[in-house]
């Protein structure tokens, strides 16, 4: 994971040339409960299976509405994930992982400032 931190670097670098996509999490890093604590306003959370067992290296996005941009994020060892999030902005927020049927949670709106618990429990597919 250490090795990828400098090409993640470099991805959210180039983010603004164009790319669709931006990474926004680093996993590893979050503090109790899945809580950042190095984002200003941002979405975070717990993506389980229907057991409660946590679901490592799941991909959660976030798109917003109107936009072709989106921000993701993979789940760490214990399945928590976070990223920043523009304020004041509906989002659709999808956790997705293969074998599990994915699930979204819809407009979605965080506060300049302010944190939002977003968690997913994903059924087998």
């Amino acid at each position: 994971m250490r090795v990828l931190a400098p090409a993640l670097a470099l991805v959210v670098l180039l983010a603004g040339c164009g790319d669709k996509t931006t990474p926004r999490s680093t996993p590893d890093t979050f503090g109790d409960e899945c809580r950042p604590s190095q984002y200003e306003t941002y979405v975070f959370g717990k993506v389980t299976d229907t057991s409660k067992a946590t679901l490592a290296q799941a991909n959660v996005t976030a798109s917003a509405l109107g936009h072709i941009h989106k921000i993701y994020a993979e789940t760490d060892t214990r399945g928590c994930y976070a990223f920043d999030m523009p304020p004041s902005q509906y989002h659709d927020i999808t956790a997705t992982k293969d074998g599990y049927a994915s699930k979204t949670a819809k407009s979605v709106e965080v506060e300049r400032g302010d944190g939002r618990k977003v968690n997913f429990e994903l059924g087998r597919a």
